[in-house]
C-alpha cells in the first residue's frame, strides 16, 4: 500500500496527476491514517499538517475539525500530550457547535480513545457515546438492506468493541 501511496504524490509532484479540493482532502487524510496505523510518526505528522494547512484557509470547518482530530492522536501517539488536547479541543469546538457528522464521527472517536488512554472513564464514555450516536444517524439515511447502512453499523460495532477495551 506504501508504494500505491507514493506513486501517486510523486506522480502529483510531477504535475502528472492533479487533485481536485475532495481528492485531496482526502488523500491527505488517508496519507495520514495510514502513517499512524503503521507507526510511521512523521509521515503521519507530514500528511496531516498537509491535510491542516490546505484546508485551513478556507471555510471548510468539516475538513478542519478532522485534521484536528488527526493531528491530535499523531501527538497522543508521539507523546505530546500537550499538543494531543490542544488540537483535540480545538476540533471538539468545531464538532460541537455544527453539524459535520463526517468530522464529528472522527473527532469523538479520537476523544474517546485519547481520554481512555488518559484513564479519564468518564469522559472517554462520553465521547464513545456521541461517536456511536453519530454513526446511528448516518446510518438512518440508509435503508436497513443498504451496504452502506450495515457498513456503518459494523464500524460502529467494531470500534466500540475497540474503544470499550482502552477503558
Amino acid at each position: 500500500m506504501r508504494k500505491q501511496f507514493d506513486d501517486i504524490w510523486r506522480r502529483t509532484d510531477e504535475g502528472d496527476v492533479p487533485l481536485d479540493f475532495a481528492i485531496s482532502v482526502q488523500a491527505y487524510h488517508s496519507l495520514g491514517e495510514y502513517g499512524l496505523l503503521v507507526g510511521d510518526i512523521a509521515q503521519a505528522r507530514k500528511w496531516a499538517c498537509e491535510l491542516h494547512d490546505y484546508v485551513a484557509p478556507a471555510p471548510d470547518l468539516n475538513h478542519l475539525a478532522q485534521a484536528l482530530g488527526l493531528l491530535a492522536r499523531i501527538a497522543f501517539a508521539s507523546g505530546d500530550r500537550p499538543d494531543a488536547f490542544a488540537n483535540l479541543s480545538r476540533a471538539l469546538e468545531i464538532v460541537d457547535n455544527a453539524d459535520f457528522p463526517l468530522a464529528s464521527w472522527r473527532v469523538y472517536s479520537a476523544a474517546a480513545e485519547i481520554f481512555a488512554k488518559c484513564k479519564q472513564a468518564d469522559k472517554a464514555a462520553m465521547y464513545r457515546l456521541r461517536f456511536a450516536e453519530v454513526l446511528r444517524r448516518l446510518a438512518q439515511n440508509f435503508a436497513p438492506e443498504d451496504r452502506l447502512h450495515k457498513a456503518l453499523l459494523t464500524a460502529l460495532a467494531t470500534r466500540t468493541a475497540q474503544l470499550a477495551t482502552m477503558a
